[in-house]
């Protein structure tokens, strides 16, 4: 089942249908409650998502697994992976799950399992979650436990935590920046970061609605960018 599960990058596929169904979602929460918590519980676990329509409907099949398993989880709501990574580890999570299918179309989704260091779940671990989900195919967490309310605030130790990359750092008054948010969970953070640290900037495709992430937009279509950055007299473009 490990391979089954898990590809190249968490688990992916169409909500609804395997391995991104109700029954599977529950499932790997509870896996990730029972396995991951080390032996001091209750795991808590922060959970964060992008920008598509169907991450509200994915976290609440994840939170019934785990809630049920006895885990104590805290909402991030719309956060970037490199986000959750941090909160996870800074906010000394036992683990941390990411709902993205990073530059696949809305239709698309996954989930990506962080253990609390804030790195991505390995070979190993993910094995032994999908070890966990074989033995314990038969059971279900009752329906009754619902997705907490979303916790604000998380972003801002990220925030903090990315803006000292750039202490020491003189931005020339002339450097205009123009970034591509791909209407995706960077959308708020990416443009607060820039222009906290100064950059003149410009900013595209950061309005999303649910279906438009990665449309025509972003680091597959970098042509947009591109142009322009060429008729705005930017010195860098980036998405």
């Amino acid at each position: 089942m490990h391979t089954e599960l898990f590809g190249t990058d968490g688990v992916r596929g169409r909500p609804g249908a395997p391995p991104l169904d109700e029954r599977t979602l529950v499932r790997l929460g509870t896996a990730i409650a029972r396995t991951l918590g080390g032996d001091d519980p209750p795991i808590r676990v922060c959970i964060g998502r992008d920008t598509r329509e169907s991450g509200p409907w994915i976290a609440t099949h994840l939170v019934r697994g785990l809630i049920g398993a006895g885990a104590e989880v805290t909402d991030a709501g719309v956060l970037s992976t490199p986000a959750v990574a941090h909160v996870t580890r800074e906010g000394g999570f036992h683990a941390g799950i990411v709902i993205s299918a990073s530059h696949n179309p809305f239709q698309d989704n996954g989930v990506k399992v962080f253990t609390r260091s804030g790195e991505k779940a390995d070979d190993a671990v993910e094995a032994r979650l999908a070890a966990f989900m074989v033995d314990d195919a038969g059971s279900m967490p009752p329906s009754l436990a619902t997705r907490p309310g979303e916790t604000a605030g998380l972003v801002d130790g990220y925030l903090i935590h990315t803006r000292r990359l750039f202490d020491g750092v003189t931005v020339p008054a002339d450097f205009r920046l123009i970034i591509d948010c791909a209407n995706g969970a960077t959308s708020r953070i990416a443009p607060q970061l820039c222009r906290d640290v100064g950059l003149d900037l410009i900013v595209m495709h950061d309005r999303p609605d649910g279906r438009n992430i990665n449309f025509e937009c972003g680091s597959t279509h970098p042509e947009g960018v591109a142009r322009a950055a060429v008729e705005q007299g930017c010195r860098l473009g980036a998405a």
